[in-house]
């Protein structure tokens, strides 16, 4: 058997690897770049199994020499559009039946034309190069986006390119070596495209399950710890001197069921979070800043004392307090406690702060109300105006529409009659 037909049979085993591999990932992911990936090797595969097995009659027959060649381009046609789409270009689908119509065409004219099987060859290869090159390119540009072994990908296509048109073309070399890199290229290169795939779907696992830890320890709505992680970080520090003085500090958000009542949930929701961007704003990036409830706030101040925790306290208030004057009214009553030495318990500072807290609440509670009231009465005084002129209408259009016709009146016992009649 001669040394390319061996080659072309290697190259198939490969093939033939690769496509179990495509029909294994499309069981579990259907994807479209998988079926063109699929269609355009299986193409490959079986124009190499008729150059391998039955070479004479590729090439005595010139239809089937000419659907060979078509079959090879349109394979990889496939190819590079399923790549293109793997990698989330914004090439369209219509672009790729364009560019399959126009080579066709051309084909057609050159066959009919009577050119030699040599010219429709390098027509068809020359095409070919164009699809790996412009795929090459795409591949390089995406590199910031997928990494290294997109950048290498894409080389290895214009290196593919570069071998065959170098040997094949320019050089006219016919020794087996360029063939064998040629196949080599190839195959590395669909191996690469599938690595690629399988990296991608680990990415998207490890940033669900990143996510889903993420989750574990911090709330959804403002990006703050959440309870469990504040409670837990709390048991950690109770018998570390190291960050003595801690200091902790307990906010409750007033009127949050007032602005949810009257103003919706997502009302309420975008003043946590402006709450908690407050928060952050004085705090530093070691302190624990946690949503310790629907409306409640923690803090832990390691190595904080008690004069310096209460002016974290004052600043946060001012801020919140800056925003009394706009429509988007803001109130945290909060509660300081400390810890100075070793015998305190920290679960005694945070019911001292707690207790603290409520009792800033009660003062504070009652004057939020009322703010609140009033912004409730001027939203409905600036609307009142619209719906007085609308009820100021309506007797005016009744009389008009009554005076001297019987229609359905509404009053009770007299569904028909005239408005006039009393």
């Amino acid at each position: 058997m001669e040394t390319t037909a061996l080659l072309l049979i290697a190259s198939l085993g490969s093939i033939a690897v690769l496509l179990m591999l495509y029909v294994y990932i499309f069981t579990f992911e259907r994807r479209t770049f998988l079926v063109l990936w699929f269609a355009g090797w299986s193409i490959i595969a079986l124009n190499y199994a008729l150059d391998a097995f039955f070479p004479y009659f590729l090439r005595q027959n010139q239809a089937i020499f000419y659907l060979s060649l078509c079959s090879y381009f349109y394979a990889n046609l496939l190819i590079s559009w399923g790549a293109l789409l793997f990698l989330k270009t914004k090439v369209k689908t219509v672009h790729f039946f364009e560019i399959g119509m126009v080579w066709l065409i051309f084909f057609i004219i050159f066959s009919l034309q009577n050119f030699p099987a040599l010219y429709m060859i390098q027509y068809t290869y020359l095409t070919v190069f164009a699809l790996f090159t412009l795929v090459g390119i795409v591949m390089i540009r995406l590199a910031k986006h997928y990494g290294r072994l997109i950048l290498v990908l894409g080389s290895l296509n214009i290196a593919w390119v570069v071998n065959n048109l170098v040997f094949s073309y320019i050089l006219k070399i016919s020794h087996m070596a360029p063939y064998i890199v040629s196949q080599i290229i190839l195959i590395l290169n669909a191996i690469g495209l599938v690595q690629l795939y399988f990296k991608e779907q680990n990415d998207t696992i490890r940033e669900g399950l990143d996510y889903i830890t993420y989750l574990t320890f911090h709330d959804g709505l403002t990006g703050l710890y959440n309870k469990a992680y504040f409670d837990n970080k709390l048991q950690k520090l109770e018998n570390n001197k190291e960050y003595l003085p801690i200091s902790l500090i307990v906010g409750d958000m007033n009127g949050l069921k007032f602005v949810n009542d009257v103003f919706g949930h997502h009302e309420g929701a975008q003043r946590l979070k402006k709450i908690a961007l407050i928060i952050q704003q004085f705090c530093r990036e070691n302190d624990i800043i946690a949503r310790w409830g629907g409306d409640e706030f923690a803090i832990i101040l390691p190595n904080i004392d008690k004069e310096t925790a209460n002016t974290i306290r004052d600043k946060i208030s001012a801020a919140c307090k800056s925003f009394q004057e706009t429509d988007l009214l803001l109130s945290l009553s909060l509660g300081v406690a400390t810890k100075t030495d070793e015998e305190g318990s920290l679960s005694m500072v945070l019911k001292e702060a707690e207790e603290l807290m409520y009792q800033a609440k009660l003062i504070e509670g009652r004057k939020v109300r009322g703010a609140m009231t009033e912004t409730l009465g001027k939203v409905l005084q600036a609307n009142d105006y619209e719906m007085k002129g609308h009820i100021e209408r309506l007797p005016n259009a009744r009389k008009r529409v009554c005076e001297g016709s019987w229609f359905f009146c509404g009053k009770p016992g007299y569904p028909y009659t005239s408005c006039n009649a009393s």
